[in-house]
């Protein structure tokens, strides 16, 4: 049976149908007005406790239908009543003071489901954008005995903790909350410990990530927040890792006398090796060199590690998965040999990762457009504009993802990581506390859409540059054609003189030879004349073949070349010696 479940079944025991008019009016109304007040106050605090410990341990994450039946079947019951307003002055007195207890607890019941509205917001993907309640809501002033601390205390506490991101006015808010809380000393200590170490821890984690130490006047009086007042002995463990994780002295301190022995317990124990492990040693191998290895087995046991049913659960997973990955993505972006078509390969499984997964994280979208960044300045230094396109799509792609997925997260009051609801309680005295916000920081939302402006006018300037780029390409690109041409002309020019030059020898030779032709005397001369002027014309044909041929020519074609020349010469030197056989 749950605590919402108890507080009811204890409800109808104390306060049966009638049990105003019961009473003994008749001879000791004072008396009985008074013990009638001492029972509705006492189980106001008794229900007090039973909502704090219900809301605080995260009992709705388990089974939240039965929370919400339980829920909506208290209301019921609460609003059904009908006070006595006819009785002597003691009775009507109690009957205020019972309709008091049922308004106080139906607050504290409506606020406890604001926060279910919250978690379902938040992890069932519910898109609620408002939460209203009735304009007739009982103030907290005037609610009885400690439900108003319900109001006052526990519920805005739970509230930040699901809506942690950094903003200058909760840690004012959070220290007043300290202070009122410290001074209030009539609840269970238990309790008590519980809020002011939640208050403690938000607080830390929102100074962390301030980087600067607060002054707040309370009171009138002057006083400097500091990290070291906000310890607790209980949540010592999360409180370190928190350092580790974000604090850069931290982070070497451990690297230096912890880090073997945690990297010992991954490879021989990786059975009781936990999730806030996992993230502790991923961020060590991200500060260590050479630590890729590492990294693969870090993964290749988050992918063996069973989760729960409950969509927590199965939210809390998936957000881890995303870090998990987020992070060895970033480490391999740090690496000087990483090239553009590595990024592609790991930058497809980012994103087909998030589609799988449902979480739009702005992590890896923040990193590559780093890394983009300094592509397109490599381009631009080196004038080898081969990938400038290419670089500029996906740096224009990352710049939309990045906007988007800092909005999905802005609603969302994302946590980098997330562990599941069992990682995530912490052991007190008399039960156990949910911290969904672990030991994860706080984002600043105002700092990243700064990032993006600051990115987007960078793609504004690499636009412009892309557009000078395109049009240098085709000033050189006109400029080679214009260069090709003017040497296409002057070749031909040259070709054009040879082979003219060439022709005009050949005529002159023809005409000269006619008078040779004229002079013969018989068939005989005549035939042997013509074989010789063929055989010189045949020369010339070569030579002007030979004028004709490109280098290229003469390299691919040495025979074909080589041939017709042996013929040629062959051919003048058997012309020369039949001649000079007639003489």
């Amino acid at each position: 049976m749950n605590k919402i479940a108890e507080c009811l079944q204890l409800y109808r025991e104390k306060f049966p149908e009638d049990w105003i008019s019961c009473m003994d009016w008749d001879t000791r109304p004072e008396a009985e007005s008074q013990r009638g007040n001492v029972q509705i106050v006492q189980f106001a605090n008794t229900c007090f406790e039973k909502l704090t410990i219900s809301l605080l341990s995260g009992e709705y994450i388990l089974n939240i239908q039965a929370i919400r039946d339980d829920i909506h079947l208290f209301s019921n019951l609460l609003t059904s009543h009908e006070y006595l307003s006819d009785g002597n002055q003691y009775k009507n007195m109690l009957s205020d003071c019972y309709e008091l207890l049922d308004r106080s607890i139906l607050k504290c019941l409506t606020l406890y489901n604001y926060i279910i509205c919250l978690y379902e917001n938040k992890y069932e993907e519910a898109s609620i954008s408002s939460f209203f309640v009735s304009n007739d809501e009982l103030s907290t002033g005037r609610m009885i005995g400690h439900l108003r601390y319900f109001a006052q205390y526990v519920r805005p506490i739970c509230k930040i903790e699901y809506n942690l991101s950094f903003k200058d006015s909760l840690i004012e808010d959070l220290f007043c909350m300290s202070k009122e809380l410290s001074e209030v000393d009539d609840i269970n200590p238990v309790i008590k410990k519980v809020l002011l170490d939640k208050v403690f821890f938000l607080l830390s984690k929102l100074l962390r990530v301030q980087e600067k130490s607060t002054i707040i006047y309370y009171d009138s009086i002057r006083y400097e927040i500091k990290n070291s007042e906000l310890s607790s002995s209980v949540l010592k463990e999360f409180q370190e890792k928190f350092y580790q994780l974000y604090d850069k002295n931290n982070l070497l301190s451990f690297l230096n006398t912890n880090f073997s022995r945690l990297e010992q317990s991954l490879n021989q124990s990786s059975d009781t090796f936990t999730f806030p492990d996992m993230v502790l040693i991923m961020k060590c191998y991200q500060e260590l060199s050479g630590r890729e290895s590492g990294i693969e087995n870090v993964l290749a046991l988050f992918q063996k590690r069973e989760i729960g049913s409950t969509r927590y659960d199965v939210y809390s997973y998936n957000v881890l998965k995303n870090y998990f990955y987020n992070s060895r993505f970033s480490n391999r972006l740090s690496s000087p040999t990483y090239s553009l078509d590595d990024f592609e390969r790991d930058y497809s499984f980012i994103v087909d990762l998030q589609k799988e997964t449902g979480i739009n994280n702005f992590h890896p979208y923040k990193k590559s457009l780093s890394f983009l960044k300094h592509k397109i300045s490599e381009q631009i230094n080196s004038s080898a504009f081969s990938d400038y396109d290419r670089v500029f799509k996906l740096y224009s792609e990352c710049i939309k993802k990045f906007k988007d997925s800092i909005s999905w997260c802005s609603e969302r009051d994302f946590y980098a990581f997330q562990f599941p609801y069992e990682d995530s309680l912490i052991q007190y005295e008399s039960f156990s506390v949910f911290y969904p916000s672990s030991f994860s920081r706080p984002l600043r939302y105002d700092e990243l859409r700064k990032e993006l402006l600051q990115y987007e006018r960078d793609y504004d300037v690499y636009a412009a540059q892309k557009i000078f780029i395109e049009e240098k390409q085709n000033m050189m690109k006109i400029k080679a054609d214009v260069e090709n041409a003017k040497s296409m002309i002057d070749d031909a020019k040259k070709e054009s003189v040879k082979i003219l030059g060439v022709f005009s020898t050949v005529v002159t030779f023809l005409f000269g030879s006619i008078d040779v032709f004229s002079k013969t005397k018989d068939f005989k001369e005549t035939l042997l004349t013509s074989l010789g002027v063929g055989i010189v014309l045949y020369f010339f044909c070569t030579l002007i073949y030979l004028l004709l041929l490109s280098g290229d020519d003469y390299k691919n074609k040495p025979v074909k070349f080589y041939s017709i020349l042996f013929i040629a010469m062959i051919g003048a030197m058997i012309l020369a010696a039949y001649l000079g056989s007639l003489i």
